[in-house]
């Protein structure tokens, strides 16, 4: 069976769409991988100054 041109045309935009997909998969987890360490991070930044609050009120007592 012969190729035509018009076919590989749409064969290379088929395979692009793939990459892309491929590539926004991979960013839509890495996003949701940054979020959760900015969430945990946040945390425990909170907590850290909330320690320090007290050891504030405390030194001021």
């Amino acid at each position: 069976m012969e190729h035509r041109p018009d076919e590989e045309v749409v064969d290379r935009i088929d395979a692009a769409l793939a990459r892309i997909e491929r590539a926004l998969t991979r960013g839509q987890t890495e996003m949701r991988d940054l979020q959760s360490r900015h969430d945990r991070l946040k945390a425990s930044v909170s907590e850290a100054l909330g320690d320090i609050d007290a050891l504030i009120a405390k030194a001021s007592e």
